[in-house]
């Protein structure tokens, strides 16, 4: 199941001086382009908004020369603009420009540097470049503590987006006290219930989502839901992140119709407030798509999934990242209906797209080459499956490092791939692998790590090794229990995996209740999607 979870990594526009001298003062055409720019913004009109900037760009440059401060905000704010748009290549040599002028013009400690310094570490941060975000983070950081000390409310802007930083790499232990130092600070600042704590305490709920921590998560996206709903108007658009995320982690946890209303609520909400075709709008319309996918409901998650991605196209442009992950998602439902040509169509075009936007050796790469590895394994195209799992694997593990819980996914699949050509002796060392980095990264409750757990006791049934399968499978299926409840199809299949083990040995009994509870488990899930259907 692909959700997009609502993190928020503030991006901003440089800020300008109050009552500047007269000749610095913009023009009346350039303030007009620029109120006109970020009208557009504001719509998610951004391709709209870049050739409004451009053209105010050249006429302060005309009028003020190349190197004048103004023309680094501005240079900022045109590359925040591409940014948005996807177009990283575009936005890189901008902000390094404007980074340029501060230096020269105010000196490499001045405040608003940092902003620029910020925004350049988000352009790599979007790009999952890693080892050059960090510094250009902690670099902002200094400079912002020594100008406004440390306990100043940017601060904890940075400390939250280098906590993303540490997040995203599966440094949970480095990201969690940064969120929390982030938290302090905003709180001392603004109060317990400001519109700033409630971002940060989502952003911290994402980290423990990451890890299982179901209970803790969906904590503190209520409490942050609360204060939106307490302190911003009714319809704020920052209401709907707060209901997408508490949706996300219901739908994780299996509650369906719950997680359902609150999506909807959040698209109701983005609709009215921003517009029905804005890119907000299609985050959400991806993830109820996602709802009614995972619950099997093809015929209502195909045409959400379809109205995400014309509005994407529309707004972002046919070649940004975030297309591509629309098509992900989409070729996924095709997968599971066996429309397999759909399929490695959207795959492939998913692949063009990152590998173009991005780089080939993106993790976002790695996704859709596992993604197309997974459709020919299931097609038994074993040849064409396994360089491209291979090649996942080399990216996941060399951009992400060895430790990391997508490299253990592509582990994983790599080794069924070898079970399914009854090649033990390679599955078997995989499966193990990917069980201890879910278990050192994720925890031994982890959903993920019960479903490692169940492959590996299914390889060892399939090996006629009982006694080592049987409590690998208990385990697993208690795991799923506990973190995504009895209806969810992962627990689904390891219930239909024990029904199984315990025909092959003849133990009609066991075999009985496990098919039973697969069989209430399914009924369940269907009464959910009737209740839907009949509302």
């Amino acid at each position: 199941m692909s959700l997009s979870i609502g993190t928020q990594l503030p991006v901003v526009a440089q800020p300008r001086p109050a009552n500047p001298p007269i000749a610095q003062t913009a023009s009346s055409e350039v303030q007009q382009l620029q109120a006109q720019a970020s009208q557009l913004t504001d719509q998610g009109r951004y391709r709209e908004a870049i050739p409004l900037l451009e053209k105010a760009l050249q006429l302060q440059e005309t009028a003020l020369g190349k190197n004048h401060p103004e023309i680094a905000v501005l240079l900022n704010d045109l590359g925040l603009s591409y940014v948005r748009q996807g177009q990283y290549a575009k936005a890189e040599p901008l902000y390094q420009r404007s980074i340029q002028i501060r230096e020269a013009k105010s000196g490499a400690n001045h405040p608003g540097l940092s902003i620029t310094l910020s925004n350049l570490a988000m352009l790599y941060h979007l790009q999952e470049q890693y080892a050059k975000v960090e510094p250009l983070y902690v670099r902002a950081l200094v400079i912002r503590e020594r100008a406004l000390g440390k306990e100043h409310p940017s601060i904890a802007t940075i400390l939250g987006n280098l906590a993303e930083v540490f997040r995203e790499q599966g440094q949970y232990a480095k990201a969690e006290p940064l969120y929390q130092r982030s938290i302090k600070i905003q709180e001392t600042t603004f109060g317990q219930n400001h519109p700033s704590v409630a971002q940060t305490l989502s952003n911290l709920g994402v980290l423990y989502f990451d890890q299982g921590k179901y209970a803790n998560a969906e904590a503190l996206f209520t409490r942050a839901l609360n204060i939106r709903e307490t302190t911003l108007r009714p319809g704020h658009p920052d209401i709907a992140v707060g209901l997408h995320n508490l949706a996300v982690v219901t739908l994780q946890q299996g509650k369906y119709a719950i997680a359902e209303s609150l999506f909807t609520r959040a698209l109701t909400i983005r609709e009215k407030a921003l517009g029905q075709n804005h890119p907000d709008v299609a985050a959400t319309l991806q993830n109820l798509a996602a709802l009614y996918d995972e619950q099997a409901n093809y015929t209502k998650a195909e045409p959400l999934y379809l109205r995400a991605l014309n509005i994407r196209e529309q707004t972002i442009g046919k070649n940004h990242p975030e297309v591509a992950f629309t098509l992900n998602t989409l070729g996924g439902l095709y997968k599971k209906q066996n429309q397999d040509t759909k399929a490695e169509s959207l795959y492939l075009r998913a692949l063009r797209i990152y590998e173009t936007a991005l780089s080939k050796a993106h993790p976002l790469v790695a996704m859709t080459l596992h993604n197309l590895a997974s459709l020919y394994r299931d097609r038994q195209q074993y040849a064409k499956a396994e360089p491209l799992y291979l090649r996942a694997i080399s990216i996941r593990e060399s951009r992400l490092g060895s430790a990391h819980p997508e490299l253990a996914t592509s582990l994983n699949a790599l080794a069924l791939l070898y079970r399914d050509q009854k090649q033990p002796a390679k599955s078997e060392p995989l499966l193990l692998r990917a069980l201890a980095i879910y278990e050192a990264g994720l925890g031994k409750e982890h959903p993920r790590t019960g479903i490692a757990l169940n492959h590996l006791a299914d390889l060892y049934a399939i090996q006629g090794q009982p006694a080592k399968a049987e409590p690998l499978f208990l385990n697993g299926l208690r795991i799923l229990e506990k973190t995504v409840g009895e209806n969810h199809p992962q627990t689904i299949a390891t219930l239909t995996n024990l029904a199984e083990f315990y025909k092959a040995l003849g133990n009609s009994a066991k075999s009985k209740e496990f098919f039973d509870r697969a069989t209430r488990a399914r009924r369940n899930v269907r009464s959910f999607r009737n209740l839907e259907n009949n509302s």
